[in-house]
């Protein structure tokens, strides 16, 4: 729940630091509603960029019919951190997002900074596409992603791939050229993509990944060899 009215009036004239701006907002309230207005209101009109970041953080979500308007109006923004929250609001989970939307966050896949970059290869995840159908040029986006310079951007957008049902020659290529990054998580993942499409190198992908062990016990992706074998044995029953 956010603020009290007095309180939310309060925080938007002297707003606290932006790390402890959620805090403050997270209290008791009686009407959560007019609670979200209040923050859609305020974000239109913040002009500190680390404080307008923290808003979107939690506007973002409650499904407010200004949402996508404001993460349009945002998405340009000089502070990368807004930018980032940005593509959130314009991207309500299990649901369709307008051309709007989709043409300004395919505009962010060349985004200077990586965290942006990162949050769009989130952003075109599965639980953001509501008939979980994998669009060609949201598909396009996410190879380009999973070749940037930056690690962390290449592996959200190969956890974003990987949880589709693509079977194109392009994202094969892509998940077995991510078997000679030197990061683990990510030939990983690449392994665990190929697994669930029954890939014939998938043994060999996660003979690359190395020992299983270095990961948590409860990382799904490591059954992804198992699941394969298991599979194939059925097939040639």
């Amino acid at each position: 729940m956010l603020a009290q009215a007095p309180r939310r009036r309060a925080h938007r004239a002297h707003p606290p630091h932006p790390r402890r701006l959620g805090c403050h907002l997270r209290l008791p309230a009686t009407n959560v509603a007019q609670d979200v207005d209040f923050l859609a209101s305020w974000a239109q009109e913040e002009p500190d960029g680390q404080v307008l970041a923290a808003v979107l953080d939690i506007y973002t979500g409650h499904g407010h019919s200004e949402q996508e308007a404001i993460g349009l109006r945002y998405v340009s923004h000089p502070d990368p951190t807004v930018r980032s929250e940005a593509v959130f609001c314009v991207s309500r989970e299990q649901a369709a997002r307008s051309d709007a939307a989709a043409s300004a966050l395919l505009g962010l896949v060349h985004d200077p900074e990586p965290k942006v970059r990162a949050s769009v290869a989130q952003a075109f995840g599965r639980r953001f596409t509501p008939d979980r159908q994998l669009e060609p040029a949201v598909r396009d986006a996410l190879l380009v992603l999973m070749r940037d310079d930056t690690l962390w951007v290449r592996r959200r957008a190969a956890e974003s791939l990987s949880g589709y049902d693509d079977r194109s020659a392009p994202v094969l290529d892509a998940f077995l050229t991510l078997l000679d990054e030197e990061d683990k998580d990510l030939r990983l993942e690449a392994a665990w993509a190929l697994a669930r499409r029954d890939h014939p190198r998938t043994e060999e992908a996660y003979e690359r990944v190395g020992p299983l062990d270095a990961f948590s016990e409860h990382d799904h992706r490591t059954s992804g060899l198992w699941r394969y074998r298991a599979s194939n044995r059925s097939d040639q029953a």
